[in-house]
């Protein structure tokens, strides 16, 4: 299921979430299909999420389904339990990244890059 990428790290896609990790460890492959099940039922408290850390400040007031939808695809380290979306169309260069926990359960440590 995972493949070496051109960065080193190890990547599967599953229903378009990219899981990436250093070292596989036996029970990743197993995690990232449970996170990929339960990924978009979360959509809408990652939303919460990032709108009570204050990324409207950042890009303006946002609802949450147009932040769910320019949120894009992400890519979830499972190691480092964390959440990134490089290519939102919130605008051209920042990168927003924050960690989760369980099954996507809770989430913190908003970053944003750029």
């Amino acid at each position: 299921m995972f493949r070496l990428n051109d960065l080193g790290e190890y990547e599967a896609v599953i229903d378009r979430i990219t899981f990436v990790c250093d070292e596989v460890d036996d029970s990743f492959e197993e995690t990232a299909v449970r996170l990929a099940e339960v990924y978009s039922s979360r959509l809408e408290s990652i939303a919460d999420f990032l709108l009570d850390e204050g990324i409207s400040d950042v890009f303006g007031e946002i609802s949450p389904d147009k932040l769910i939808k320019a949120l894009g695809k992400p890519v979830v380290n499972l190691e480092n339990e964390t959440i990134t979306y490089a290519d939102n169309s919130l605008d051209d260069y920042c990168i927003i990244e924050f960690e989760y926990t369980g099954l996507f359960e809770s989430f913190s440590y908003l970053n944003i890059d750029g």
